[in-house]
């Protein structure tokens, strides 16, 4: 196709996929519109974006979004651009509103029993999208462990979560909890991983040990797991805690990779052996328990632990890989130019489609086909890939801001077709600021 019919597809996009504004935040630089996130927040006004910037970010603190729309990005190509000791919540959102998270690297301490997890989202009839993210545990405290640990990640009552390229990592559980808690708790919802990885919290190494938590647990949820890259393990229980003292041996169990009760659904893409999905993973989370000398380690975990009237359901090849070019700095300015490239296998059709919310973009809970939700504004054809498996269109002169718009976000997703086969990349956000 045509760069003219390229950008005249922008353009059909709908008027309220454009923000109104732009905020910097930097606690570096006194010229910026806010030292800290929650400020920033606070003024933005709906489908506003947020640049996180500047070396000093573990002075940012905890933030919470509550029924807004809003985009933020975190410049990556800051050394240290992360939040520490903080936490992030979003909740609220109503029916047609999204967040959308970029580049977020955050690190809570959780010192006192009932912290909150490092990411909690809930109560959301908004769409949430998490990309690239890095969210983790890590108990600093001088006085000790506490007894009790939270999750990193908490999904409660979401009706639509999209997180991509993006680790959850736990650190020990807590020495009143007899199992570590999981990585990632999942309830009342709706939610896709994509190019992701999870590690269940470990047991901690105590007297006596306790038992790993499970990477994945999920009560009344349809969850999509889709490992586009690896066949490497991408859940995995967490690691059996150990006794302190020699002989270091009869390590507490590993804990379960997934965990599903009765009324849950979990759909994964199958690539090749080994199973994307696995329950142990040697000398870190996700292991039968780390033995440092001989002795008797502790039970594994399993794969998928489900409960009667769960679903497992494989869903035919999914895979690809769609890039904007947008680098560290997580966006492109208006005007920028830049190249949108689809990578995958030689010889396939390559289609793009554009959305202003990650709902768009979705495979069917129960049916295992692998035809997507074709709800997207936009559909147009990119070209067929070359010999080496790559198509990519060139934009000299990026996309312009409409009159009046200092920023926008659209979400994009590939879909392919070789033969009758119809298979989908990972998505994709797009961000443009004045």
């Amino acid at each position: 196709m045509t760069l003219t019919r390229l950008l005249a597809a922008f353009c059909l996009l709908p008027p309220f996929a454009l923000a109104q504004a732009t905020h910097v935040v930097d606690a570096a630089d006194p010229t910026a519109d806010f030292a800290d996130i929650q400020p920033a927040v606070d003024a933005a006004g709906n489908g506003d974006v947020i640049l996180i910037r500047g070396a000093a970010a573990s002075n940012y603190g905890s933030f919470v979004i509550a029924g807004k729309s809003l985009t933020l990005v975190a410049d990556q190509s800051t050394p240290g651009l992360t939040i520490t000791g903080g936490t992030v919540e979003i909740r609220g959102l109503g029916q047609g509103q999204r967040v959308a998270l970029r580049g977020l690297h955050v690190e809570a301490h959780p010192c006192v029993d009932g912290a909150p997890p490092t990411l909690w989202l809930h109560d959301n009839q908004g769409s949430i999208w998490i990309e690239d993210g890095d969210f983790r545990i890590f108990p600093n405290c001088l006085s000790g462990l506490p007894p009790i640990i939270p999750s990193v990640l908490v999904i409660e009552n979401c009706v639509d979560v999209a997180i991509e390229d993006t680790v959850v990592y736990p650190f020990f559980g807590g020495s009143a909890q007899p199992t570590a808690p999981p990585g990632v708790r999942v309830s009342n919802s709706d939610v896709r991983f994509y190019r992701s990885e999870i590690f269940g919290t470990a047991g901690q190494l105590a007297l006596p040990p306790t038992n790993g938590g499970p990477g994945l647990d999920v009560e009344n949820s349809s969850v999509g797991f889709y490992d586009l890259d690896s066949t490497d393990p991408k859940i995995h229980g967490g690691t059996g805690g150990h006794w302190l003292f020699p002989p270091f041996q009869d390590s507490a169990d590993g804990g379960n990779a997934v965990e599903l009760d009765a009324t849950s659904v979990l759909r994964h893409a199958e690539l090749t052996p080994p199973h994307p999905i696995h329950g142990v993973l040697p000398l870190e989370p996700g292991s039968p328990g780390i033995t440092v000398s001989p002795g008797s380690p502790g039970d594994p975990g399993e794969q998928i632990v489900t409960e009667p009237g769960a679903l497992v359901s494989s869903v035919a090849d999914y895979g690809g890989t769609l890039d904007f070019g947008q680098g560290p700095d997580g966006h492109l300015l208006d005007g920028e130019g830049f190249t949108l490239t689809f990578a995958s296998t030689p010889g396939e059709a390559v289609a793009i489609m554009l959305g202003d919310s990650p709902l768009a973009f979705d495979l069917p809970t129960l049916v295992e086909q692998p035809l997507l939700v074709l709800s997207a504004q936009v559909v147009f054809p990119l070209g067929t890939t070359d010999g080496s498996g790559v198509t990519s269109a060139s934009f000299p002169n990026g996309v312009t801001l409409a009159a009046g718009a200092d920023a926008l976000t659209w979400f994009a997703q590939a879909i392919t077709l070789e033969g009758s086969v119809v298979r989908a990349s990972g998505p994709e956000a797009l961000v443009v600021v004045r």
